[in-house]
């Protein structure tokens, strides 16, 4: 039976600590510390001919949209629909089918595929078409003229400068785009002479997350990044010297391997149903769910700060760190856990975060791996003052990774630790001389 892992951690420095606990016993449980090209694509679950029509209604729609940009949101667009519409798919190729309703979805997933800076205006265009599709929607079907769009759409550029850019990049639901249209309206009423000076906006939390998907990424870089691999070391809180080796596949996969002294201690891993973890000289072993703790957050391809739904967000009092004024943010999954982000008032950099026992977590030296922003140091305190600080060494961005390496060997198939230990009793080569 699998011993538990410890107290939920919200790092990935506490994360792997945590895993390291469940499977390395006493020694490792001191540790008190963690753990451009897309890749290539899978074939589609929709027929030639839904793929066809759908790109048929581009070319009318949008005759100067590029093919080879239209094809990731076909694909995604019929996914979408299906999941939201039940059934909607398979009727679309009948006579009397409509693709009106579902032009916001098309046009918002079409957006996000132009993020070159010489896509400007089409980029721009399709956001305009998307802004009419809208307002046809809130007029009860009633036609919308472009011009109607464009001036909403000019409307939208003099408000804050993420409203238009999470617009024009596809980031924009369609419950946000029509409230941001309801207060260019609400704009255009006169408003009251203030008795007083106005106050400057201060932003919801909802504008520091739009902020920081912004500032953390180029264009849709995590949109398009499918897998990561992660080489770092961890100095733990006893001093302790690990490497810790994460490899995560979207959507949820994860494998982690940590090392001390050049040897395995242990390997854990979650294949998309279920956890397993294999220690040297035992066969792979299932991990029951609530036995995993926080371990499982590994799992979380993209930071919750950027993700598309299941997170909801709090403007919580605002703090400092050293200098700088910090928004600090709650953050609360669907499954009721949470913590609370530190986000930089001037970089809107995630410079660290606290989890409700008092823990704390600094991140620094932040580098772009893929168009993605990541901190490559962070440094974890724990309610007692004892630290871990974990350090990446390289982070590699679709590495080449499949489904099988997220999945147990089979049984009497020769293992990773096997493996090891053979390549370890191997004489080195000699050289010899010519």
């Amino acid at each position: 039976m699998c011993p538990k892992i410890f107290r939920p951690r919200c790092s990935f420095a506490w994360l792997l600590a945590g895993a390291l606990v469940v499977a390395v016993g006493p020694v490792v449980a001191r540790a008190q510390g963690p753990a451009a090209a897309p890749a290539a694509a899978v074939e589609s679950k929709f027929s030639e001919t839904q793929r066809e029509y759908v790109h048929s209604y581009i070319r009318q729609s949008i005759p100067d949209f590029p093919r080879e940009f239209a094809e990731p949101a076909v694909e995604q667009f019929l996914d979408e629909v299906q999941r939201k519409f039940p059934g909607v798919t398979e009727r679309m190729l009948s006579p009397d089918f409509s693709f009106k309703k579902y032009d916001t979805i098309l046009f918002r997933l079409l957006g996000a595929q132009l993020t070159g800076a010489t896509q400007t205006a089409l980029r721009e265009d399709v956001a305009r078409r998307r802004v009419q599709a809208v307002l046809e929607q809130e007029a009860a079907g009633k036609l919308v003229g472009a011009m109607e769009a464009r001036i909403a759409i000019t409307k939208i550029k003099t408000m804050a400068s993420f409203y238009p850019r999470r617009l024009f990049e596809g980031r924009m639901d369609d419950d946000e785009l029509a409230l941001l249209l309801k207060k260019t309206r609400e704009a255009d009423a006169p408003a009251p002479a203030p008795a007083v000076p106005a106050k400057p906006r201060e932003l919801t939390a909802s504008d520091i997350v739009s902020e920081f998907g912004r500032r953390n990424q180029e264009g849709a870089a995590w949109q398009k990044l499918r897998g990561l691999a992660i080489e770092s070391t961890l100095k733990t809180a006893t001093g302790e010297d690990l490497k810790v080796f994460l490899f995560r596949l979207r959507p949820d996969r994860f494998r982690m391997v940590i090392q001390a002294g050049g040897t395995t201690r242990f390997v854990t891993m979650f294949d998309g149903a279920k956890y397993w973890q294999q220690v040297p000289g035992r066969p792979w072993q299932e991990v029951p769910e609530r036995a995993v703790g926080s371990s499982r957050y590994l799992g979380e391809f993209v930071d919750p700060l950027v993700a598309e739904s299941g997170v909801t967000f709090s403007r919580l009092p605002d703090g400092t760190e050293g200098e700088n004024k910090i928004s600090r943010i709650g953050v609360r999954r669907a499954d009721g856990s949470g913590y609370t982000a530190w986000i930089d008032q001037t970089t809107f950099r995630q410079v660290g975060r606290e989890t409700d026992d008092k823990q704390t977590v600094r991140y620094s030296d932040f580098r772009s791996v893929a168009g993605i922003m990541m901190a490559f140091r962070e440094e974890s305190t724990d309610a007692n003052g004892k630290k871990t600080v974990l350090t990446l060494v390289r982070a590699s961005a679709d590495p080449g990774l499949i489904q099988s390496f997220f999945e147990p060997a089979e049984s009497g198939a020769l293992g990773f630790f096997e493996l090891e230990r053979m390549l370890g009793r191997a004489p080195a080569p000699v050289a010899t001389s010519k």
